[in-house]
């Protein structure tokens, strides 16, 4: 069987490799500096879901963060294509953007 039928067998997926990474990081700006955060880990914070310390990865940390998902997800991408996706989730208007930290879910 060759590698294009192979491909045809595979379950197309649901959504995109940025859609996927906005789904599952974003943004916060903190007095005019980016950082990356894991939704995942926002949501745990917000549902008291043990005791979770959320990360402010910078630039370059949140990009191999991302990078490392985006592999273990296997869309096949080559570096390049994983470039123009880490530029397009920094500056797309559909990657969540929080302007303040309130993750307590104390209320």
């Amino acid at each position: 069987m060759s590698a294009g039928n192979v491909a045809a067998l595979l379950p197309k997926p649901t959504q995109t490799p940025l859609q996927d990474v906005q789904n599952n990081f974003a943004l916060i700006d903190l007095s005019g500096a980016f950082y990356i955060l894991k939704r995942r880990k926002i949501h745990e914070l917000l549902n008291g879901i043990d005791h979770v310390s959320l990360n402010y990865y910078k630039d370059k940390e949140g990009k191999l963060v991302i990078r490392r998902h985006i592999e273990a997800q296997a869309y096949g991408l080559e570096d390049k294509e994983v470039s123009l996706l880490l530029t397009n989730f920094m500056k797309s208007a559909n990657t969540h953007v929080y302007s303040s930290v309130a993750f307590d879910p104390r209320p």
